[in-house]
């Protein structure tokens, strides 16, 4: 009896030693490495990303037959003669084939899934050096699977016509896959690319049989204003980063001897794409970039009047977030110079803008930083920063 009652305490003893051993498990060795040490710079978030791609490499999820997805699944129902692991799925004690030792035909998938969440945790919890906020973006939209594809720089672009309308040019880049007849093309701003996509796209279908068109929704500037209209001109203040300039089209006026307003980056381009529409169809159905713009604003001005005092007003606003953004350094004297000559092409200044002169002229007076806004029936109000409200 005294020995029962021996082995009763030894096993007590290892039970209770065991439990107490085992604590260890809930600490984290202090040497273990975690993000804070390996995601400090830029290049260590993109090895980090290149991991969430591991996935796909591996040897146990490169190829799937039907036969391995289905037993994989919550849905297969075998016969009770079967192993036993059929006869669970049946009765819902299992979630399908993944419990198997190995991890199953999911587990790899599973396990990806997992990694990529991780990525996209820690590229948003941790500051990572000289990480820009655009690539940043990219990584993220990469780590969630977003389908992307590669358009490459190509040399000489936009001029050298012969390399872009070859397989070294546009031939190069990933043919977008799309399932509807009628596909837009958008992006965040100008100079973005639109058109480029759209005409290597016109390559790729080209080459898979597809004869595809190609339209583009343009604004401004406004085709049938005059050059100088302060709409028009308006436009070229807000695109004075980019260094847009407006111009007859050229090519409108060959073709039906008539002026049309453009803007130089279409009319640059336009050899780009009569030359990918010559080589499809044999013929460019556009004679003139403004022909291949679909701009009717300028049929819809009812009051040209207001049109050019809202236009003037835009100028001048487009001039200070200028100054601002050089202030900033995200802006340079360039774009400051050309919107003050947009001033004379104008015949404005400044002082055109009502709020202006007001917030100005409070600022004279107070010595803080001040602004106005005008009241629909003319009122102007002024107002300065204080303590609690200040800059």
């Amino acid at each position: 009896m005294k020995i029962n009652h021996i082995s009763k305490y030894i096993i007590s003893s290892l039970a209770a030693s065991c439990l107490l051993s085992c604590s260890f498990l809930d600490v984290v060795p202090p040497e273990t490495e975690g993000p804070e040490d390996f995601l400090i710079e830029a290049e260590d978030a993109l090895k980090y990303l290149y991991g969430c791609y591991g996935t796909l490499l591996n040897n146990n999820t490169k190829v799937l037959s039907y036969n391995t997805l289905a037993f994989g699944s919550d849905e297969v129902v075998g016969p009770e003669t079967v192993y036993d692991h059929f006869r669970k799925q049946q009765c819902n004690q299992v979630t399908g084939y993944n419990v198997a030792s190995n991890g199953g035909v999911w587990g790899p998938y599973y396990q990806g899934i997992g990694y990529c969440n991780k990525f996209i945790d820690d590229i948003t919890t941790y500051q990572v050096k000289n990480l820009t906020n655009s690539d940043k973006v990219n990584y993220i939209a990469e780590a969630k699977f977003l389908k992307a594809y590669y358009h490459y720089t190509i040399d000489g672009y936009p001029n050298n016509v012969s390399l872009i309308d070859s397989e070294d040019g546009f031939g190069r880049n990933d043919y977008v896959e799309t399932t509807r007849p009628l596909v837009i093309v958008t992006a965040p701003g100008p100079g973005s690319g639109k058109m480029a996509v759209c005409l290597s796209q016109l390559y790729q279908e080209h080459k898979r049989g597809v004869e595809a068109g190609y339209a583009k929704f343009e604004t401004f500037p406004v085709w049938n204003l005059p050059l100088k209209h302060p709409v028009n001109i308006a436009y070229e203040a807000a695109t004075a980063d980019l260094n847009d300039i407006n111009m007859i089209d050229p090519f409108h006026m060959d073709a039906y001897n008539q002026i049309a307003i453009n803007y130089n980056r279409d009319i640059e381009i336009f050899p780009v794409l009569n030359a990918i529409f010559e080589s499809i169809y044999g013929e460019n159905p556009y004679k003139s970039p403004t022909d291949m713009g679909v701009n009717m604003v300028g049929f819809c001005i009812s009051d040209d009047e207001v049109c050019c005092n809202a236009a003037n007003d835009e100028i001048i606003r487009r001039y200070y977030t200028a100054l601002n953004r050089m202030a900033d350094g995200a802006g340079n004297e360039n774009e400051v110079h050309k919107i003050a000559l947009l001033f004379k092409q104008a015949k404005i200044n400044t002082a055109y803008r009502k709020t202006t002169v007001a917030a100005r002229e409070r600022k004279e007076q107070t010595g803080l930083a001040s602004a106005a806004i005008e009241l629909e029936d003319g009122t102007i109000i002024t107002a300065g920063s204080s303590p609690l409200l200040g800059p």
